[in-house]
């Protein structure tokens, strides 16, 4: 009997035994599938993100491919719309007379180039006013340039001022030696307003008019040149080097200063 009892206790001992390696597998196996399922959900996860940019990627080619094909067929329209508007040399001869004189690139209403020139604000490139006065001189109108009334009593306004760079013949006595000088001249303008035709009236200023050159110095420059045949640049350096360095005067200013005056004559 006791034999029996301990055979059977070994026995239940060994089914326990292998129970609890088999139970042991199945949570070893669990614990694979576990670990499994989740790297596989995160390649899934990652799976479905590349897809989703791929998707994106393909959508905005295709979007640009479309935007691309829209332009294209309405480039060709518009080309198409301009081959069938575009007229013959003759039709757009007989439109050009048809104008008239608006057809001038005078006449037109707005400017065809942008504006030259420095843009607003930026400092001027011109000659700077001379800060030496050595003479003032008024000049005034006496009539009315347009319908001839007599303005003498009638009350002026200063209207602008400029100051002319003139050329002088200085001696004091006879015995004296003549020297050059310089002067800056101011002109003061004054105007008067017509009492019958309401115009404002000017004085005629004839050569100095728009001036800061004076003529006498332009013929001193352009006599040199005639004289000696020398360059511009170097009858202005001998001036310069004569009359100290605030002498400012460029070739250019001469030629312009010298045109107007030529003009002006033969007018």
């Amino acid at each position: 009997m006791g034999l029996w009892l301990l055979f059977f206790i070994l026995l239940l001992g060994i089914c326990t035994f292998f129970l609890w390696k088999v139970r042991q597998k199945e949570k070893i196996h669990e614990t694979n599938l576990i670990a499994n399922n989740t790297e596989f959900q995160s390649q899934i996860k990652q799976l479905k993100e590349e897809k989703a940019s791929i998707e994106a990627k393909y959508l905005k080619k295709l979007k640009a491919a479309e935007t691309k094909k829209k332009n294209l067929a309405k480039y060709r329209r518009k080309k198409k719309n301009i081959r069938k508007r575009k007229k013959s040399i003759a039709e757009e001869a007989e439109e050009i007379v048809g104008k008239g004189a608006s057809w001038l690139p005078h006449s037109r209403e707005g400017s065809k180039s942008h504006k030259i020139g420095k843009p607003k604000g930026s400092p001027g490139g011109g000659r700077k006013r001379p800060e030496k006065i050595h003479e003032e001189k008024e000049l005034h109108v006496h009539k009315c340039y347009n319908c001839g009334t007599n303005l003498d009593g009638v009350k002026e306004y200063v209207a602008y001022d400029r100051v002319v760079t003139e050329l002088f013949r200085y001696q004091e006595d006879e015995k004296d030696y003549l020297t050059l000088r310089l002067k800056n001249v101011k002109l003061i303008i004054k105007r008067k307003k017509c009492p019958k035709c309401k115009k404002w009236v000017y004085p005629e200023q004839d050569l100095l008019k728009n001036n800061r050159i004076g003529l006498l110095l332009v013929s001193f420059v352009m006599s040199g040149r005639i004289r000696t045949g020398l360059p511009y640049k170097v009858i202005i350096y001998e001036l310069s080097t004569h009359f100290g360095s605030n002498f400012a005067i460029t070739a250019p200013a001469i030629i312009n200063r010298f045109k107007n005056f030529s003009e002006i004559i033969e007018g």
